[in-house]
């Protein structure tokens, strides 16, 4: 039987990206020294990884063809001794070209990129969604000498979960390799196949935010680049992008401006959007301490009373809102604007606008739950994040007390389960990304928090 430990439930949500199970960075890694291939690996051999066409996918599903794209070129570069041309110097040197690619690629645009990057093979293909949740996904290398077909994979069908996983990905790349003649030591292929929570995740976040950034969302994307470094603080194309998107909003260079109005509505668009997606996704982690503590015990009723803490914290989110007051501040023209309170006139940021006490709420509805699933009881907890005119915030922390629990519900295993977010149960948190949940130790040693929860006994 499991502990009440291990039965316990902990819900973690990274921005709708922590049901993978992991993946190869798209920022080419160093080549390992290890033992992963047999000769020559391909040395000599100078490959360019394209985004795969999309066919099918929603618009929530667009970042897709960039997680294929940074898995394969990562892949390609660790388990061989290829040149890969890596995602940011291809973007590089097609901006530089002034040249785009067609989502429908031809034989010009592979021998036309061939001569820009000096790379004799393309890998290329699409990912096709044929039914809900549901994919097929193909492959192939080409020569831009020749024209000829050098490595393919055929069309596989794989589900959502295969492909943000990357098991779908993983047997492709290896497939590749052994077509372009790599040969894959034991320890290789043990590698390739393994996979990690954090390194799923940081892939699946720069993919999120290379969509959202080529769409246009500046804030969406600067959120992801955000959660890709706290996965991997390593990945460093989350990290240049985050560098460089964050220079271009410091400078108030978020789009063509043209004119003074132009401008204003340039920056009142990036406020807007900046305010949608908080709204969508809290700038806030909460954490709640799975130990349950033993209260108030009736002996004549057979009532007890437990409890146990919980906190919210500002998350990176935070900071991707002080780069975006900043770069607006630094215009010189907020308050000419009318934009003199923002973000602190928002309702997305502070329950009331002017308050002597800024913060917003959050409600959370947490649940006692016992070894058949049941809940036996059920708080509902209210935290308030105070948020400074310096556009900072800090933790809310809480105990809360489930009250007249009978004591032979709690003679078995018994756990803590967070039902729902501002109203917003926690299957649909799981979906959308709204909060980030786990369960953990909180830390007592920050002063105001300590207060917060010897105070706030709800």
């Amino acid at each position: 039987m499991m502990s009440p430990i291990q039965k316990r439930l902990s819900i973690l949500v990274m921005l709708a990206v922590l049901g993978l199970a992991g993946c190869a960075s798209a920022a080419s890694p160093q080549k390992s020294e290890g033992p992963y291939f047999e000769g020559s690996g391909g040395a000599g051999i100078r490959v360019a990884v394209l985004e795969p066409r999309a066919r099918g996918l929603s618009p929530a599903e667009a970042w897709l063809p960039a997680m294929v794209q940074g898995a394969l070129a990562g892949d390609f570069n660790r388990y061989s001794a290829m040149t890969v041309i890596d995602r940011q110097n291809l973007d590089r040197i097609l901006a530089e070209q002034e040249k785009s690619l067609s989502p429908y690629y031809s034989d010009d645009d592979f021998i036309s990129l061939g001569n820009l990057t000096n790379a004799r093979y393309i890998l290329a293909g699409s990912i096709t969604k044929t039914a809900p949740a549901l994919f097929l996904l193909e492959l192939a290398i080409s020569d831009t000498e020749t024209g000829e077909r050098r490595a393919s994979w055929p069309p596989e069908p794989c589900t959502l979960d295969d492909l943000r996983s990357m098991r779908a990905l993983k047997r492709a790349a290896a497939g590749l390799l052994e077509q372009m003649g790599v040969a894959l030591t034991q320890a290789g292929r043990e590698a390739l196949e393994r996979v990690t929570t954090s390194e799923a995740a940081a892939e699946a976040a720069l993919s999120r935010g290379l969509a959202a950034q080529k769409n246009g969302a500046v804030t969406e994307a600067l959120s992801y680049y955000y959660d890709a470094l706290f996965f991997d603080d390593s990945l460093r194309e989350a990290d240049d992008r985050l560098s460089s998107l964050s220079s271009d909003v410091s400078r108030g260079n978020i789009g063509s401006i043209r004119d003074e109005i132009e401008r204003r509505n340039a920056w009142l668009g990036l406020m807007e959007e900046c305010e949608a997606f908080f709204a969508s996704h809290l700038p806030y982690e909460l954490v709640y301490e799975g130990e349950l503590a033993r209260g108030r015990v009736n002996y004549g009723t057979g009532l007890a009373d437990v409890s146990f803490a919980l906190a919210s914290y500002p998350s990176s989110g935070f900071q991707v809102l002080r780069k975006i007051y900043d770069g607006l501040t630094g215009t010189g023209k907020k308050a000419e604007w009318g934009f003199a309170q923002w973000p602190l006139s928002s309702p997305v940021f502070v329950d009331e606008s002017g308050a002597p006490s800024l913060g917003k709420t959050m409600t959370i509805g947490a649940e006692l739950v016992n070894e058949a699933g049941s809940v036996i009881a059920s708080k509902d907890i209210y935290l308030v994040n105070p948020v400074s005119r310096t556009i900072s915030s800090g933790p809310a922390g809480a105990t809360a007390v489930f009250e007249d629990v009978p004591v032979e519900e709690l003679a078995g295993a018994v756990w803590v389960r967070i039902a729902w977010v501002n109203g917003l149960d926690a299957r649909a948190i799981a979906e959308s990304g709204y909060i980030k949940i786990r369960e953990g130790r909180i830390d007592r040693g920050q002063w105001q928090l300590r207060q917060d929860i010897l105070r706030n006994r709800q």
